[in-house]
């Protein structure tokens, strides 16, 4: 059978001592040798005793697990069979030899047919098929050791004291045994094997190694082996409770290839997210470029969190069987909350416009989230008004017996704060009304007489519409707008109507819709109007990249006909 360059096909089989032998062993008070120390450098990673070309046929494998290069100058190779008196030195790496990270080394015997790899170094000595092997630096301090038995006998040789050094825990049984019969490309190599590399060092030879079948030498001319790796971060580092941030994982593939079907999970239970989140690389979730190896997820962050630093663990793996951990550092800061209230004027009856004074917040907010909500005459059990998101509201007659609040959100680039809730206003009663309406009796009528107003000329539509044709100020700033999911400004209605607002961007030559919104406005006068973002222009923003944007602004006064007004500005972070 053909030695394997990457063992493809290899079959692996799991050896292990005999359960009456290991009662014979224990009976007779023969204990195993003590395991020697973990290597975290170079450990032996495969190892023939004999092959088709008879018992010269053999090779002992190095492998640098670790992830820096190791100057092996000087280290040896000492063997013991299992009748022999005491261990002799097999091979030495001459002076001015370094292993490099992931990399293998090569000693082989004189029959060693020179392929699939030529050997680094040639045994001096030859091994047997039941023999400790210890590799030894040039200090001469164990640095691996691998003890292989074939028959019940040489296993109980090598779990005496004389093998202490040449052994880490049970010996591993050796498909081979000093027999012609046996002369198979079949070795011993340690797990994992292949491209997954021979890093597997638990201190016990019987659980670390396992027969290959080929074979599949590799030396200083082979590809070295460099593990899947991950990379978490979180942008912004620090967010606040309710507010969001992008978590990445970002990867490098495995070699030798291939590495590829990559797939990665975090456990976003401390957020109060999925314990099995998975992240995207599709362009998708905030992904910013898909197929770029970084996997990514906006993560919204729970009110209830817990403040102060948190480490998310992730998880990538690949299709060949790769695994790597990464951990997404993040700090938890508790919700800004108001130091004042807002405040209502105006008077408690329908018609009337209620306005909204905004409380005061700690630093510097980008924007406000407002709603209007009925309560009862007590001011308490309250419902959100629907539609009533604005800076003012007007009064109406589904409102009287009710008191009125408004609730106010404060927006900061890291999340929205705690909302704050105003006072209530009075008892909402019509004119003259002295007293409120007794308990579930129909509210009363009260008569409007309508006023005809002339609609608005163009050129005052205009005027207003150029307030909102130029965004300004930290709110319209590139993060701020990431935060906010869009960008609030204040209109002045000329009349009631309708404003529809699109914000635009070309990209590769194709027009994509940034953000959007349209208001319909019962009265004249000033009202806060949200331009939302879209998906598409949520996904630009995050970029981090200078946007040009496309305006354009349509205002249509009820029974008139709209005026539009256009314009351009640059987004920047």
């Amino acid at each position: 059978m053909a030695r394997s360059r990457w063992c493809a096909g290899c079959t692996f089989t799991v050896s292990g001592t005999v359960g009456l032998l290991a009662a014979v062993l224990a009976l007779s008070g023969v204990v195993a040798a003590p395991a020697g120390a973990v290597s975290s450098t170079v450990v032996i990673s495969e190892v023939l005793t004999r092959g088709p070309g008879g018992s010269s046929d053999e090779f002992v494998e190095l492998y640098n697990r670790s992830g820096r290069p190791v100057d092996i100058s000087g280290w040896r190779l000492d063997a013991r069979s299992a009748t022999a008196a005491s261990a002799t030195v097999r091979a030495t790496v001459p002076a001015s030899s370094t292993l490099g990270a992931g990399c293998h080394y090569l000693i082989a015997g004189t029959n060693y047919p020179g392929s699939p790899v030529a050997p680094d170094l040639a045994l001096a000595v030859p091994i047997s098929d039941a023999v400790g092997i210890a590799l030894r630096d040039s200090s001469s301090t164990t640095v691996d050791a691998v003890a292989m038995y074939f028959d019940a006998t040489t296993e109980m040789d090598e779990t005496g004291p004389g093998f202490s050094g040449l052994v880490e825990g049970t010996p591993v049984q050796n498909p081979h045994d000093d027999t012609v019969s046996t002369d198979a490309d079949s070795g011993l190599e340690r797990r994992p094997g292949g491209i997954l590399g021979e890093g597997q060092d638990t201190d016990d030879n019987a659980a670390d190694f396992q027969v290959v079948t080929p074979t599949d030498p590799q030396s200083t001319a082979s590809p070295c082996v460099s593990p899947l790796t991950a990379t978490g971060a979180a942008a912004p580092a620090t967010a606040q409770q309710g507010g969001s941030a992008l978590l990445t994982v970002a990867l490098t593939p495995g070699t030798p290839s291939p590495s590829n079907g990559f797939a990665v999970t975090a456990d976003l239970s401390a957020i109060g997210g999925s314990p099995s989140q998975p992240l995207f690389d599709d362009g998708t979730h905030g992904d910013l470029t898909g197929g770029d190896h970084t996997f990514s997820f906006t993560a919204a962050v729970s009110s209830s969190a817990s403040i102060g630093p948190v480490a998310l663990p992730a998880t990538a793996t690949d299709a060949q069987g790769r695994q790597a951990s990464a951990s997404i550092q993040l700090t938890l800061v508790a919700q800004p909350e108001s130091t004042a209230p807002p405040t209502i004027s105006g008077s408690a009856t329908p018609g009337r416009m209620l306005t909204e004074v905004d409380g005061s917040w700690p630093g510097t907010p980008v924007g406000f989230d407002h709603q209007w909500q009925d309560c009862d005459g007590s001011g308490a059990n309250c419902a959100a008004i629907a539609g009533a998101v604005g800076q003012t509201y007007v009064l109406t007659a589904a409102d009287l017996g009710h008191t009125v609040r408004v609730q106010e959100t404060a927006l900061y680039t890291d999340g929205p704060g705690v909302p704050a809730s105003s006072a209530p206003t009075e008892l909402v009663q019509a004119p003259g009304s002295v007293a409120p309406p007794p308990p579930n009796s129909a509210p009363p009528v009260t008569s409007v007489t309508p006023v005809v107003t002339p609609g608005p000329r163009s050129a005052q539509v205009k005027a207003a519409l150029s307030t909102v044709l130029k965004p300004s100020g930290k709110a319209a700033k590139l993060n701020a707008m990431v935060k906010a999911d869009g960008f609030r400004f204040s209109f002045s209605a000329p009349s009631a109507g309708k404003l529809v607002i699109d914000w635009s961007t070309t990209v590769r030559g194709k027009q994509v819709l940034v953000a959007s919104t349209s208001a319909v406005l019962g009265h004249a006068g000033r009202a806060t109007v949200k331009v939302k973002l879209t998906r598409k222009g949520a996904t630009l923003l995050k970029a981090g990249r200078i946007v040009k944007i496309h305006l354009k602004a349509t205002f249509t006064p009820t029974g008139l006909t709209p005026t539009t007004s256009t314009g351009t500005t640059t987004v920047r972070p």
